[in-house]
């Protein structure tokens, strides 16, 4: 995921301070805990109501992943209370919409609409979250749209060789399953264990409310705190599993699938989400896969012909995650297309990029930050999401990282992650 999300302020005056107004943004953290994020942006017409919990597959023991999907799904498809199912269609009806998604690190609840329905939005959310009370009738709904998506994940077979490769790298470690759990768990938990785990983790000091849109900031603010400000404060979450060393001189992994051409999926390791590293690892993310001339494209695809497509990402998260490298070629090419691809990060950590280079990673990471977040709910997105995964000062020094990144920034730490002896090649080729 692209960790430059945190220049929220920087597009909102793309999209609004060509009117002549300026953004105002407020954050505040309450009395039990809850940090609150209001960013104002009178430059349109809509308000994203959103709350982040730090709950997630990081906070649960391996073997008892699960639990935080199926209270997410409870609360968002599952509640069958008559008043807050009201308030749901009526906001409905005004054209509002409620999603939300849970990850590893987080569960987070959204709720858009016209702007001049923010009070409606934020007391619907509050409805939602404040209080929750679970019975057994509750859970069916949720079970059967988790037992769903894990049927999904479990057929899947390229799901099935890149799980294989965090297997390798992080056992034992809650990114190394998938976040929804098994069946088998997940048709063992109870209500009661459920309210549990609401009691527990939808407290303060878990909470980020994150608001975007045509709203006064300050007088938001204060409505989300009268609204929020009553529930405990409770403690803070911890990961269940501590950061693990990256391994070094793995084997390949290689599956057979019915597919006719091969996946391949080379890792290296990626830095935390809170790391300085972070904004420099996202320019070589620049460098290497996000645009028609980036080096993996250029030597797999226009210098070898090797692959009939190649893209690189890395899942930023509170503890370190792999930085990867993935494509689709015929299997005659694998052990090639591998060699080529770790001589490029190689190259990264061997020759520093020109100046020119970097500026022009500095404009293309700028443009596609501006072009994802377009949307108020995608403004209030990227706010809460790196607060709970970058921590609450993470936001104020990106940027400035981004602009400050010298060539030697980029090669170090290049040296630091691109090793050729610290990568691990998991494949799927044809039966």
């Amino acid at each position: 995921m692209l960790a430059a999300v945190i220049l929220a302020v920087a597009l909102v005056c793309l999209l609004s301070c060509s009117r002549g107004e300026r953004p105002t943004t407020v954050i505040r953290t309450v009395p039990n805990g809850t940090t609150i994020i209001v960013e104002e942006n009178r430059g349109i017409e809509v308000v994203s109501v959103q709350v982040w919990v730090r709950d997630g597959a990081l906070y649960e023991p391996t073997d008892q992943v699960g639990a935080a999907m199926l209270l997410h799904s409870t609360i968002i498809d599952g509640r069958r209370d008559d008043e807050l199912l009201r308030m749901a269609e009526e906001f409905s009806a005004l054209g509002g919409k409620v999603t939300g998604y849970p990850s590893y690190d987080f569960v987070s609840f959204m709720a858009t609409a016209p702007s001049r329905h923010f009070d409606r939005t934020a007391r619907l959310m509050q409805k939602g979250l404040v209080g929750v009370r679970i019975d057994e009738g509750d859970i069916e709904i949720a079970r059967d749209a988790v037992s769903k998506h894990i049927a999904s994940y479990e057929k899947s077979e390229r799901e099935g060789v890149y799980m294989a490769g965090l297997a390798a790298l992080i056992p034992d470690h809650p990114y190394s399953v998938s976040s929804y759990g098994t069946m088998q768990y997940i048709n063992s938990l109870t209500a009661e264990d459920l309210q549990e785990r609401y009691d527990r983790m939808y407290v303060g000091a878990n909470l980020v409310i994150s608001v975007a849109g045509d709203v006064d900031a300050v007088e938001a603010a204060n409505l989300m705190e009268s609204l929020f400000s009553g529930i405990a404060a409770g403690e803070r979450a911890e990961p269940a599993s501590a950061q693990l060393p990256w391994p070094t001189n793995q084997p390949r992994i290689v599956q057979h699938g019915a597919s006719e051409s091969a996946y391949m999926i080379i890792n290296y390791p990626g830095p935390a989400g809170s790391a300085e590293d972070v904004a420099y690892m996202d320019l070589l993310l620049m460098a290497l896969a996000r645009s028609r001339v980036s080096l993996l494209n250029v030597a797999l695809t226009r210098d070898h012909d090797l692959v009939s497509d190649v893209g690189g990402g890395w899942g930023t998260h509170i503890q370190p995650y792999p930085f990867q490298a993935w494509m689709h070629l015929p299997a005659g090419n694998v052990s090639m297309a591998e060699q080529v691809t770790t001589e490029t990060f190689s190259s990264l950590a061997e020759e520093e990029v020109s100046e020119v280079e970097l500026e022009r990673l500095k404009n293309l990471l700028q443009t596609e930050i501006a072009m994802s977040q377009e949307l108020a709910v995608e403004q209030a997105s990227y706010r809460g999401y790196w607060t709970i995964v970058g921590g609450d000062d993470f936001i104020d020094d990106y940027f400035a990282r981004i602009e400050s990144a010298t060539p030697a920034d980029l090669r170090r730490t290049a040296e630091k992650y691109f090793a050729a002896e610290g990568h691990l090649t998991t494949a799927l080729l044809p039966q």
